[in-house]
């Protein structure tokens, strides 16, 4: 038996010496699904690393803690991982990131109003805390919907509750694969998710926004909501 084991390591270790992913780059959907969702990132990375400057620095109201940035910055890194995880077709294990991503993003934000979110266990006592806080009142209500529903769409895939759900994968050997429809699927929470990220972040860190080198700012504008663009601008006082 330990001479078995000890050839399908040999086989593990072949294979990945020889892992490529040049095959997805010929998939002209995979091509342009990257695409739109490098975009929504690329803007969130470029707006965490301006909000640095912000850290514990009187200059802005608010300023932001060390220890919420930390849980900004993690879930910055959460979708990171999730893209690299599409890219090798691992959809199910990208959905449990942005999960992840969405838990450090809601504490992130409401950290300065109640320091005990983070050490709330239950992801929905994080919510509802989240929802009658001053992050999320008044027109920031919507975002906190998008932000919840994605996350109730996201724990699909945890619970597995029907097949639609499940991926069934039993060996490495299946990676890498490109499935359209999960792809596909990944693409659109992400879409809808980052915006509500980036919107949120330029609302609250309204002064922190305007002050972003000007190239910089154009990227995080691509990605704010349509909706919110007045407000974030501050033209929606009559």
């Amino acid at each position: 038996m330990s001479r078995r084991i000890r050839e399908d390591f040999d086989n593990l270790c072949s294979f990945f010496k020889e892992y490529s992913l040049i095959f997805a780059f010929k998939e002209p959907s995979f091509i342009k699904q990257l695409s739109a969702c490098h975009k929504k990132y690329y803007s969130y990375l470029v707006l965490v690393i301006e909000l640095k400057d912000a850290v514990k620095n009187s200059g802005y109201a608010p300023y932001i803690s060390e220890n919420q940035y930390d849980y900004i910055l993690e879930s910055c890194s959460d979708v990171g991982q999730a893209l690299f995880l599409v890219v090798h077709g691992c959809y199910k294990g990208a959905k449990l990131l942005l999960r992840s991503s969405i838990e450090n993003f809601i504490k992130a934000v409401c950290l300065d109003e109640e320091p005990n979110i983070i050490r709330k266990k239950s992801v929905y006592e994080v919510f509802d805390i989240a929802k009658i806080s001053s992050t999320f009142s008044g027109s920031r209500k919507t975002l906190f919907d998008i932000i919840h529903t994605e996350y109730v769409e996201l724990c699909k895939d945890v619970h597995t509750a029907d097949l639609a759900h499940m991926e069934h994968i039993t060996a490495l050997g299946s990676f890498p694969h490109f499935d359209n429809d999960g792809a596909e699927n990944l693409k659109c929470h992400i879409l809808r998710l980052l915006p509500a990220y980036i919107t949120l972040l330029s609302l609250k860190y309204n002064q922190r926004f305007h002050k972003i080198f000007y190239t910089n700012q154009e990227v995080v504008k691509e990605s704010i909501l349509t909706e919110y663009k007045k407000e974030v601008h501050n033209l929606n006082i009559e």
